[in-house]
């Protein structure tokens, strides 16, 4: 029976490396195939759920306009429930229930952690433990002290994380000594730090996907945290397990009060030195990007950010020491493209994006981004627009998703 007051959305997530997922006329397995398959990225509206099997009508993307898919295949998902007005960032609740953390699911004190949502990085969860259970004359001390192998899923979990901060320090649990002895990355996702290239990292891959396809490096905003895209690089490896997201931290921190323990945000430059201090912050960029394209050299890289992210993002193709990223990605960029390195973007594929509630970014700042790219030999494609402000939300993802793929299969 079809359900035409529905409202809710799939995003196909399925078929990255076939060009979609195979559509049918009719909800049984044996009724004919269309011709064209549903994209991976396309988000399509539910008009019936009849066990296994999905009739859509398709509201973006490409693919037929309506039809019959299976949303799982052998246990795996080929689409996936939409909400494009969620944000994608850590929400760590404190009604019993800790949500989106990034880690295993233990019972502790009546506080119940699970594997939800989006995830969170290793330093929120730290956060939010630290709060917890640390007295305030105590936070800024442990703070300061974390061990960087406690940051890694493989190495030490969640429990382990929290007998580190509950013992005040002084009871902290050493890496493996052995490979073997790794643990399950919680939820599939392993994420650690790394310094590359003189930069602190976050690293977001698939557990146990050892050929990595492809490599985005992205810049968070000023004034943000080193974790704030955290959420967005979590849940695209979540859809695209062959796809690495490298969080690269900026090297200022944003000046706060002493008794304020909590992670500062940081900054790419100091203030009043935005012109010097944007060109040195690309550099750095691209030194860090070396380093990346080093540890996987068959995956094509993907440079960019948010916000002010997009113009340490575009500054570093210009200080690469060999070679062009594969693309460009720019969320919510703010009027720069005078800023634009004075070097050729020839066949770099450019995606511009940003939300309809921003009030910082605009449709006129992408448009002249995407004009200057355009004037340096880029492949420019049409300006992203998605529901959301300026912050990573999921209406990015199906945009972004199908712009990924359409670079694997090139």
């Amino acid at each position: 029976m079809l359900d035409e007051t529905s409202n809710q959305l799939w995003l196909v997530i399925g078929g990255a490396d076939k060009g979609g997922i195979l559509v049918r006329e009719g909800r049984d397995l044996k009724s004919a195939e269309v011709s064209e398959r549903l994209a991976t990225g396309a988000v399509v509206k539910q008009l019936a759920l009849e066990g296994e099997r999905l009739h859509f009508r398709k509201l973006s993307g490409a693919g037929p306009d309506t039809g019959w898919v299976s949303y799982k295949l052998k246990g795996k998902l080929l689409v996936d429930k939409f909400d494009e007005t969620k944000p994608l960032r850590h929400t760590l609740q404190r009604s019993g229930t800790l949500e989106d953390n990034c880690g295993a699911n233990y019972m502790q004190q009546n506080t119940k952690f699970q594997t939800r949502g989006d995830g969170a990085s290793r330093a929120a969860f730290f956060d939010s433990l630290i709060e917890e259970h640390v007295a305030a004359h105590g936070r800024v001390e442990l703070r300061g002290k974390i061990p960087q192998h406690l940051y890694d899923t493989r190495l030490v979990d969640d429990e382990q994380c929290l007998m580190y901060v509950r013992s005040l320090g002084n009871v902290c649990p050493d890496p493996p000594a052995s490979i073997a002895k790794h643990k399950k990355a919680p939820g599939g996702i392993h994420q650690y730090v790394a310094t590359l290239g003189g930069l602190l990292c976050i690293n977001i891959e698939a557990d146990g996907v050892e050929r990595k396809s492809m490599t985005l490096l992205l810049a968070h905003g000023n004034n943000a945290p080193a974790d704030d895209l955290y959420g967005l690089g979590h849940r695209l490896v979540q859809l695209l397990p062959h796809v690495q997201v490298v969080l690269a931290e900026a090297p200022f921190e944003v000046a706060q009060d002493d008794e304020d323990w909590r992670r500062p945000a940081r900054q790419w430059w100091m203030p009043g030195q935005k012109d010097v201090g944007a060109v040195q912050a690309g550099q750095a960029l691209a030194t860090c990007a070396a380093a990346v394209t080093a540890r996987y050299p068959k995956a094509k890289l993907i440079l960019g950010g948010m916000s002010e992210g997009c113009i340490v993002g575009t500054l570093s193709t210009a200080s690469l020491a060999e070679g062009q990223p594969a693309a460009l990605l720019c969320f919510a960029p703010s009027a720069f493209a005078a800023e634009l390195p004075s070097c050729s973007l020839s066949g770099v594929h450019v995606l511009v994006g940003v939300g309809d509630a921003d009030k910082v970014s605009s449709t006129a700042h992408c448009e002249q981004l995407l004009h200057a790219c355009a004037e340096a030999g880029a492949k420019t494609h049409a300006v992203l627009r998605y529901v959301g402000g300026h912050d990573a939300c999921t209406g990015m993802l199906p945009g972004l998703i199908s712009f990924v793929t359409s670079l694997l299969v090139k």
